[in-house]
């Protein structure tokens, strides 16, 4: 068979339009000639066109959905859920769906980007152990935290506290850190660093004043109180201040006693605006009190206000010198003050015998208005006014028997400035009434006894037969 050349597609070929090959000759039918009942009739192909198809385009899959999981956790390949299965695709695009991906400009098929797969992370034991350790953590804290703060309640308020007695002693120059340490250790209280903070915030220091106190255990307010110059706890103290004794020799006894200090008690006496007239035109010194502060047996507390200490004597001096007392001075011709200037004399210069204090007042008085006599029967000449100035020595010179001062009553007449000791009832008494006598003189013989005389004579005579004298 010659070779033909190579049969080239027809236009219709490439455009996808088919034609059915014509009948040959020998199938025609003769004209004339009927067709043949049992010869069948051939079938005539259905002429189909096919339209030119569209450009196929590669089918996109849909993207994947992926889960958003925490930065860090890795999924399992196990726990990956299973993707559901792609559907087949028609056998038209079979091959396009099987069509490699296209080259790049090297030559090589471009890789498709490397899918990360998140695998979820194992928990580890440490990390459990730490949320263990956590939990038991918080639960110790607050534990401690809850007892801690049961038991400052317990010491603030005093909720089930076992009752402590004890004495303190707070003193002046104590601060609060000072007290509160004292009251820890003496067992009123649990925690000195609560009370000092307590103390802060209630400005509990100007509430509380010096003193020594026999104290309860309490809560922290009323154990502020009690610490009080007003308190009911506060110690006391019973001090006994004997006639005679002077205003200073008392300021020494209530400082032994721990009373008051002395000079707070100097302090006071001199310029305590007082509320009775006859203390109120006096001198603002100490010595103003002296003779109005009334001998007796006090209960003070230690530490106690110096104020204070001194009104209770002064109010006790103002009750016991009564309004009778009073007129009875004016009838004599002497105010209050002379009164307890001759009853201080009278004082130191006498003995525990009723007669004998009046007797010296007779003395005293007799002097005192005698306008005429002798010159030495003018002057009081009375030791004890001495001695006061001397604050006390008891060896008298000649020399100080010439000293000027107010108090010298050997060249002096009529009275001192003023008492020179604090007199008890019966002193003052016998100022008030004094025996009716012509004595001028006394002395004490060897036996400690007063004797009086009216003339001068007479006493030297005594004077010089008594060994004491000598």
């Amino acid at each position: 068979m010659p070779d033909t050349p190579e049969k080239r597609p027809s236009e219709f070929t490439r455009k996808g339009i088919e034609f059915n090959p014509p009948a040959s000759p020998a199938a025609k039918r003769p004209e004339g000639r009927t067709e043949s009942a049992a010869a069948p009739k051939p079938p005539v192909p259905r002429q189909t066109v096919s339209k030119p198809s569209a450009p196929r385009q590669p089918v996109s899959k849909p993207p994947a959905r992926r889960s958003v999981l925490p930065k860090g956790f890795l999924q399992s390949p196990a726990t990956k859920s299973a993707k559901p299965a792609t559907p087949p695709l028609p056998e038209s695009q079979a091959d396009i769906a099987e069509t490699p991906a296209p080259a790049t400009a090297g030559g090589k098929a471009a890789q498709k980007p490397p899918r990360v797969v998140m695998r979820r992370r194992p928990r580890s034991f440490v990390g459990f152990m730490v949320g263990i350790v956590y939990v038991i953590g918080v639960l110790v804290v607050s534990f401690v935290l809850g007892s801690n703060l049961w038991a400052y309640a317990r010491d603030i308020l005093a909720i089930q506290k076992t009752p402590v007695s004890a004495t303190i002693e707070y003193t002046p120059d104590m601060t609060i850190d000072d007290l509160a340490v004292l009251l820890k250790e003496k067992g009123l209280i649990e925690y000195d660093w609560l009370f000092k903070l307590y103390c802060g915030f209630s400005d509990a220091e100007a509430k509380m004043a010096p003193g020594k106190y026999d104290l309860v255990s309490t809560d922290y307010r009323a154990l502020v109180y009690s610490i009080n110059e007003r308190s009911e706890f506060r110690t006391p103290i019973m001090v006994t201040l004997r006639e005679g004794l002077t205003a200073a020799q008392m300021f020494d006894l209530l400082a032994e006693n721990e009373v008051a200090d002395v000079e707070e008690l100097e302090e006071a006496a001199a310029t305590t605006n007082w509320r009775y007239g006859y203390l109120k035109n006096f001198s603002a010194v100490p010595g103003r009190v002296e003779g109005y502060l009334f001998p007796n047996t006090y209960e003070f507390l230690v530490n106690e206000s110096p104020v204070a200490v001194l009104q209770k004597m002064v109010v006790e001096f103002d009750n016991r010198f009564t309004a009778d007392m009073r007129r009875r001075a004016d009838t004599m011709g002497y105010t209050m003050h002379e009164i307890l200037t001759v009853a201080s004399m009278i004082e130191q210069e006498s003995g525990a015998d009723m007669e004998e204090r009046r007797n010296i007042a007779s003395v005293i008085y007799n002097r005192l208005e005698n306008r005429q006599g002798r010159w030495e029967t003018r002057l009081l000449q009375i030791d004890a006014t001495l001695l006061y100035y001397m604050e006390g020595r008891r060896e008298i010179t000649q020399e100080d028997m010439e000293t000027d001062n107010p108090y010298n009553t050997y060249i002096h007449p009529g009275l001192p400035p003023g008492p020179i000791c604090n007199p008890g009832i019966d002193s003052i008494n016998a100022a008030l009434r004094p025996n009716s006598t012509n004595y001028f003189y006394y002395l004490l013989n060897d036996e400690n006894e007063t004797e009086f005389f009216t003339n001068y004579n007479d006493f030297l005579e005594a004077r010089q037969s008594y060994d004491r004298y000598d």
